[in-house]
């Protein structure tokens, strides 16, 4: 998604944590041996020293059998080009597989690669589908980029307070591509009054939330940021992110310990 940095262009990249789909018409033995495989690769994955060369064919083989959480890590693979060559086709092919099985994942892939291919007919309108239904699953990247196609209207109308909405869904459950987009709407003012001091906030917990690929544009924004602020307005921002952390952990851990 070509999300808006601070002030350039930052590119979309999919937050691709594993998540195991439905798998249909597989037998228990052969759906346990797919999660297995797709398991094993993602150990290669996310290593500390990721080895996506070792990684590949075993998700690859888990795709094969049929899991749909691997079909949507392959898809973004052959789409980034890690451990295989980058090939749009075949990542556009395993994305489909995936989000034929309703892989939340598999869809807001999916949706991403129609949405920056030229060449696919009606692609804003199929891609805000695929992401309206990855979001309506509870996805923190679907909910994000549901909302950025509300920003630029690409497939919808225009409309900000629903892009709002829906970073804010994404934030509730700690999407860094959610909290990076409502610091950009911050910082242009759509949708929220405009307020540098409230952008560099929602960076630094865009930041501070788990990994995900878009940590390097987050920290470039960051950066861009702070060169237009005073260190007491950095100072600030920080405190607020701070307190809003801490609020929300402690809610968390709150309504964990109401659960029976």
């Amino acid at each position: 998604m070509n999300r808006v940095t601070i002030p350039a262009v930052i590119l979309f990249a999919v937050f691709m944590l594993p998540v195991i789909g439905r798998v249909s018409a597989q037998t228990p033995s052969r759906t346990n041996e797919a999660k297995s495989e797709f398991r094993a690769g993602m150990r290669y994955y996310n290593a500390d020293k990721p080895d996506f060369v070792k990684a590949f064919p075993l998700i690859l083989k888990a795709a094969k059998e049929g899991d749909a959480g691997a079909q949507a890590q392959v898809a973004y693979m052959y789409q980034e080009g890690l451990g295989v060559s980058k090939d749009r086709a075949a990542a556009i092919r395993w994305a489909k597989k995936s989000a034929d099985q309703n892989n939340s994942i598999g869809e807001n892939t999916l949706g991403y690669l129609y949405r920056t291919s030229a060449n696919i007919p009606n692609r804003y309108q199929k891609a805000f589908q695929l992401y309206q239904s990855s979001a309506k699953q509870g996805n923190p990247t679907g909910e994000a980029s549901l909302g950025w196609m509300y920003v630029h209207g690409y497939g919808v109308a225009l409309d900000y307070s629903k892009a709002i909405y829906w970073f804010r869904k994404s934030i509730e459950q700690h999407g860094s591509d959610g909290a990076n987009d409502l610091s950009v709407s911050y910082y242009f003012g759509q949708g929220v009054e405009k307020s540098k001091l409230k952008s560099l906030k929602w960076l630094y917990i865009a930041e501070a939330f788990p990994k995900t690929t878009l940590i390097r544009k987050i920290k470039s924004n960051i950066v861009n940021l702070e060169a237009q602020m005073s260190r007491r307005e950095i100072a600030e921002a920080h405190k607020l992110a701070a307190k809003w952390l801490s609020e929300t952990n402690n809610a968390r851990s709150t309504r964990g310990q109401e659960e029976p």
